[in-house]
């Protein structure tokens, strides 16, 4: 993989990463910040709790795009170093969006 699009991608892929869906769609649908609500997180379970149930699919939906997306543009230049990144991430330290990233790499496998 050329080095220059790897450097480029890391930061773009945190970036893209790093916004926060649920709290974006709760400001824009009702006006309040769903981390002061529920299990005060942004993710799609808190927000069908506070928001209710087609802004929670439209936050999954967003959230699996952001890590879908990133994956998807470097698995064009070399698909096995993206397993080799995100399998050793997973069994490195377990959390709780493991699984996530994991079935977003199978997900752009199968297609």
């Amino acid at each position: 993989m050329n080095q220059q699009i790897l450097l480029l991608m890391v930061p773009v892929s945190y970036l893209i990463g790093s916004i926060p869906v649920g709290l974006i769609i709760g400001k824009l649908k009702a006006g309040i910040d769903i981390r002061k609500h529920g299990s005060q997180s942004t993710g799609a379970t808190n927000a069908l709790r506070v928001l209710g149930t087609k802004s929670a699919i439209l936050v999954l939906i967003l959230d699996f795009l952001k890590g879908a997306i990133p994956i998807f543009c470097l698995m064009l230049k070399d698909p096995p170093k993206i397993f080799d990144l995100q399998f050793s991430k997973n069994f490195k330290k377990i959390s709780k969006n493991g699984f996530s990233g994991s079935f977003q790499i199978l997900i752009g496998t199968k297609s």
